[in-house]
């Protein structure tokens, strides 16, 4: 609703693309396991931001907010 599709909505090729790796998939295990799981990585506008296996990577430039990619919508 808010016009977006063409950037946002799916993962694909020319998309933003927010997501998380995650070491279980916690929609599937236990309720009392939920809290355990662990995240592996971070990608924000489909980069790598966050990689739990190199804490010293963290990218604080590809945490910066994102501009439109067009101007549809004032």
């Amino acid at each position: 609703a808010n016009f977006q599709e063409a950037v946002i909505g799916s993962i694909s090729p020319g998309k933003y693309a927010d997501f998380v790796v995650m070491d279980r998939d916690w929609m599937t295990v236990a309720p009392e396991d939920v809290m355990g799981t662990t995240v592996l990585e971070t990608y924000f506008a489909g980069k790598r931001v966050y990689d739990a296996t190199d804490p010293e990577h963290v990218s604080r430039a590809a945490l910066r907010p994102r501009r439109r990619r067009d101007s549809c919508c004032a």
